[in-house]
């Protein structure tokens, strides 16, 4: 039996990965906001606002994941 290898996640998977931590919330803000009667222009700089975040935490979320070097609290 062999060990288990640990190879370091594909391009593929970090993509999605950005997908799901920034594109989706925003989509998701701005379309429940338009939903409830926002104007488009509303939802749509509030969805933004949410994107920002999301890049945000998208370094955190790929340290916590063990996918970027350092311990999980620590700056560049």
């Amino acid at each position: 039996m062999s060990p288990a290898r640990t190879e370091p996640p594909g391009i593929g998977s970090i993509t999605a990965l950005a997908f799901v931590v920034v594109l989706v919330p925003a989509i998701l803000i701005a379309a429940i906001l338009s939903a409830f009667g926002a104007s488009l222009a509303v939802a749509c700089m509030v969805g933004l606002l949410f994107a920002f975040m999301g890049m945000g935490f998208y370094p955190k979320v790929l340290k916590r994941l063990g996918w970027l070097p350092g311990p999980p609290g620590s700056r560049p």
